[in-house]
């Protein structure tokens, strides 16, 4: 009777140590799995985040034309050669709705082109020009897309002085222009200026006023309609910036448009020239 009690005691405790030893197991288990599940998880958000950061690459087709084709095009919209042109380049790109193109720059006579190439066809979908220094104002400064602030000298001759000077020159008093305003900026070799724009008698008048002289350096003029036109192809070019953008309109309409930055390229030189 006592080897009974023993042994079914002994039964027990290894029932007991089993049911332990599976309890103990079932919990590794579940542990190693959710520790996995938490590295796949943190992995996969690690490489979303990592595909976030790049910009998608746009494969070039097998039947596109080509960067030169697509250089040469845009050269010869713009009748210029490639020897008198300067920072000539071409990428693969693609607007919103999937065409494939070839996004072309180059500078040419203080003036910055920008043109877009059907990648199949080699034809011109979209343009836009700007001066070179408008350009080079509109690129983002510092990585956070906001542009250097210029500070205004301590001997500067001051925004209400540089309005004067420009209206002076332009023949004009104050209440008989609209849309006065000056800021400071900075030319390409480190001179601080006032920039002083207006319109009056549906002209749009541009200065650049020496800020410590208070001579004018530059001026140019537009009719409105040509500022406007200008305006929106500048506009248009900085939401171009990223790698999507979108379809031009039809050609003519883009022909149009860059007649009209050329027609006020020119008459900014030949209106600096008699200055």
């Amino acid at each position: 009777m006592k080897h009974k009690r023993i042994l079914a005691l002994v039964m027990v405790m290894a029932v007991s140590a089993s049911a332990f030893a599976i309890s103990a197991f079932a919990k590794e288990t579940t542990d190693s799995s959710a520790s996995g599940e938490t590295a796949v998880t943190q992995e996969q958000s690690s490489e979303a985040k990592e595909k976030r950061g790049k910009k998608e690459k746009v494969e070039e087709p097998e039947n596109a034309v080509g960067k030169d084709a697509a250089k040469s095009a845009a050269l010869k919209d713009a009748g210029l050669s490639e020897d008198s042109v300067e920072k000539l380049k071409a990428r693969v790109s693609k607007t919103d709705d999937g065409t494939v193109i070839y996004k072309v720059h180059f500078t040419a006579n203080d003036t910055w082109y920008s043109y877009k190439i059907d990648a199949l066809s080699g034809k011109v979908l979209d343009k836009s020009t700007q001066t070179a220094e408008e350009h080079e104002a509109s690129k983002p400064q510092g990585g956070h897309g906001k542009k250097k602030k210029v500070e205004e000298p301590e001997s500067a001759v001051g925004k209400d002085a540089a309005k004067t000077a420009a209206l002076k020159d332009a023949g004009l008093a104050e209440d008989g222009v609209e849309k006065l305003k000056a800021h400071v900026s900075k030319t390409d070799d480190g001179t601080v200026i006032y920039k002083v724009h207006f319109t009056a008698n549906d002209t749009w008048y541009s200065y650049k006023i020496d800020a410590l002289s208070g001579k004018v350096i530059d001026k140019s003029t537009q009719t409105t309609e040509e500022h406007e036109a200008s305006n929106q192809q500048s506009r248009k070019h900085k939401s171009d910036g990223s790698e999507t953008s979108s379809d031009g309109t039809d050609s003519a309409s883009s022909r149009r448009s860059g007649r009209n930055g050329d027609t006020a390229k020119t008459a900014e030189n030949q209106t600096a020239k008699s200055a």
